[in-house]
């Protein structure tokens, strides 16, 4: 792996776009590559870091966001006002950063 030039790493690219990946998924991909290469250089393995000038897809900011303090107090404050249940099910979704689909499985369990 320490061998690897910056061609071997732009080949790389070019197979995880083709074979249909998200552009947020090859960029990550691609930042776990070049994290590698950046601390083998720092740490004296490598003489130069060869994912130092790879080309990383486009990736758009994503538009969610996830609730602030106010937002999440309400949140769990009307929960608590309309049932128990509703109320667990909003400290899980809140508090733990739960999923709904993971919310969902572990009320297929019971």
């Amino acid at each position: 792996m320490l061998a690897a030039t910056r061609a071997h790493i732009e080949i790389f690219r070019g197979w995880l776009e083709q074979t249909g990946l998200a552009p947020s998924t090859v960029d990550r991909r691609l930042s776990t590559i070049c994290g590698f290469y950046r601390f083998a250089h720092i740490d004296g393995h490598i003489v130069s870091n060869p994912a130092q000038c790879v080309g990383r897809p486009k990736v758009h900011p994503v538009e969610g966001r996830g609730l602030d303090r106010t937002e999440l107090a309400t949140f769990l404050f009307t929960a608590e006002r309309v049932s128990p249940d509703h109320a667990t099910l909003a400290v899980l979704l809140g508090l733990n950063g739960l999923r709904v689909s993971e919310a969902c499985a572990t009320a297929l369990l019971r």
